[in-house]
């Protein structure tokens, strides 16, 4: 049994919770990419703030070398990395004062420079992407997709762009506020084809992502609607680190046909090897040794130095589901790092169909560190576990009219405290629901050293 005064202070603490419902107006984003969090450019680190300020990490000789610089953007949209082993250049989309603003920023023995950057009024771009000669813009207020042709070398007030497509052509630009673009050379990616742009949800953070891929020219569009697995084919296997957890003995690895693999640790040790499916299907992988929180684990092809890397985290019990029949997902975290300010933490939710009303989740979290307790607990639908702690932070999440995929989520600063790093900071999400409380499963994850 869960002891009563969790149960009596969780409902207490949501009754006297307020939340901000979400503005028509956009919010700026904040994104991250790096090797450890999935957009991989080299082994770089990218953290872009909502409020448009960007800090980009290059390995160098001794280590990483961070630069911070601050952009004109005050509600950040997207950004595109440029580079090949490094991130060298970006060029960063959003909103100003007067409308849709595109930056190209570029890094020099001075350090970063604004090249150029152009304003377009009443515009609000929350994508960009470069396919060859070519850039894109996704604009969220006339729901279109912008392009022309790019010169990096010239300023961006010389590109003539034009409309590509519309929600016309396009239906899923409707909700362009809503979306990330990717651009995609031939090649890039796995058994899909380029170039061209790629579309999908800001909610889509698993390891396939559902999105509509557009390629073509105004007039004579190609629109599809792909699963894009994002693991290219020169790596060719991908470890399925969104449902490991510490203690595992074994590892599902997704692989890119019959190709011999290895899991390796931190240290490059081979913890276990098989042969890929032929259909490009799961392989499960016996371990020498169980995954550890905190550490890192890469499934690479046998031969090669890199692969795709994931840090384990500790889970337990499982996400429950809502009374409409939709699914809360794994909880997905990235940037537990000493001194993060805008440390996050999610849940998706999954509906059956691509059918249901706009709705409002409202909930909290309960937050523990590596000593505190998991209690068993039924709450209908199986027995669970639930973490039993004294400290909460609000919830709050969403799904979309006719949309698929929604999310929870919160978010606070890790202190910069040195004292912070090793420690395994837990978490759990506790729901609302029609007929009372949903839980996602505990997700513990130990605390990494500041950048």
């Amino acid at each position: 049994m869960v002891k009563i005064h969790t149960i009596a202070r969780l409902l207490a603490c949501l009754a006297l919770m307020s939340f901000d419902i979400p503005a028509q107006t956009r919010a700026g984003r904040g994104l991250t990419g790096g090797w450890e969090d999935g957009l991989t450019r080299g082994s770089s680190i990218i953290i872009a703030e909502a409020s448009g300020a960007i800090r980009v990490s290059n390995p160098g000789a001794s280590g990483y070398a961070t630069a911070q610089f601050q952009t004109g953007i005050s509600a950040l949209g997207a950004y595109e990395a440029l580079g090949t082993n490094v991130v060298d250049g970006l060029l960063v989309a959003g909103r100003d004062s007067s409308g849709g603003r595109v930056e190209h920023w570029a890094s020099t023995s001075n350090g970063w420079v604004l090249n150029s950057a152009v304003t377009i009024p009443g515009a609000d771009f929350t994508g960009v992407a470069v396919v060859g000669p070519s850039v894109f813009l996704l604009d969220c207020v006339t729901s279109t997709i912008l392009t022309g042709l790019w010169d990096p070398q010239a300023q961006l007030g010389t590109t003539s762009l034009s409309v590509l497509a519309t929600a016309t052509e396009v239906p899923v630009l409707t909700s362009a506020n809503r979306l990330l673009m990717y651009g995609l050379e031939t090649g890039e990616a796995v058994n899909l084809p380029g170039p061209g742009v790629f579309l999908f949800s800001l909610l889509e953070t698993n390891m396939t992502k559902g999105g509509t891929l557009v390629r073509g020219m105004s007039g004579s569009l190609t629109v599809e609607t792909f699963i894009y697995a994002p693991f290219a084919g020169v790596t060719g296997v991908v470890a399925r680190g969104d449902i490991a957890k510490a203690g595992d003995t074994t590892l599902l690895v997704k692989a890119n046909g019959a190709i011999n693999f290895e899991v390796v640790d931190g240290s490059s040790t081979v913890l276990g090897s098989a042969v890929g499916s032929v259909t490009g299907g799961e392989t499960l992988v016996t371990l020498s040794r169980p995954l550890e929180v905190g550490q890192i684990y890469t499934a690479r092809v046998v031969g090669q130095s890199a692969g795709e890397s994931f840090r384990c985290v500790e889970r337990y019990g499982f996400p429950e589901q809502f009374s409409d029949a939709s699914q809360l997902r794994r909880i997905q975290a990235s940037g537990y790092r000493v001194g993060n300010a805008q440390f996050a933490i999610r849940s998706d939710v999954l509906r059956p169909s691509y059918s249901g009303p706009d709705r409002i989740y409202y909930g909290a979290m309960i937050l523990g560190l590596g000593g505190s307790p998991i209690l068993p607990f039924d709450n209908g639908q199986g027995l669970n576990q639930i973490l039993d702690s004294a400290y909460w932070v609000g919830a709050l999440g969403s799904i979309g009219l006719d949309e698929k995929r929604g999310s929870v989520k919160m978010s606070f600063p890790i202190p910069a405290d040195p004292a912070w790093e090793g420690v395994v900071l837990r978490g759990q999400f506790v729901i609302f629901d029609d007929v009372g409380i949903r839980l996602s499963e505990v997700v513990g994850m130990k605390v990494q050293p500041s950048l």
